[in-house]
């Protein structure tokens, strides 16, 4: 739903009039708008201490970001498909992404204490 406001009213537009717009949205596809959801597991989660990944695809990065977007880890993995991640990191809510030649698959994970 979109609302408009006419702050001039002109020879086409009157106070009265109702205004019709038409939109047409085109998405791009870059790497990033490829789903690779189905070709990587995470577990356990939430977590204690680690994680697993097991990917189809080499995964070559893996960055943990707090709920506003800051990087609080991050970790160059080199193409493996099964990789084991310790997360020295506070409790709470984090995203998981990972990096892939497919693009950047993107989790909600949770830290827990034990």
């Amino acid at each position: 739903v979109a609302s408009f406001i006419v702050s001039k009213l002109g020879d086409f537009v009157a106070s009265n009039d109702s205004l019709s717009v038409g939109f047409n949205f085109v998405k791009g596809v870059s790497i990033e708008d490829f789903d690779v959801s189905q070709e990587i597991q995470v577990y356990p989660n939430p977590f204690v201490d680690g994680l697993t990944l097991n990917s189809s695809l080499p995964i070559a990065e893996i960055s943990i970001l707090d709920l506003s977007g800051k990087i609080v880890h991050n970790q160059v993995v080199n193409d493996q498909k099964l990789f084991h991640l310790y997360v020295p990191i506070a409790a709470g809510m984090y995203t998981l992404e990972a990096k892939t030649s497919g693009g950047i698959y993107r989790t909600s994970i949770v830290k827990i204490d034990e």
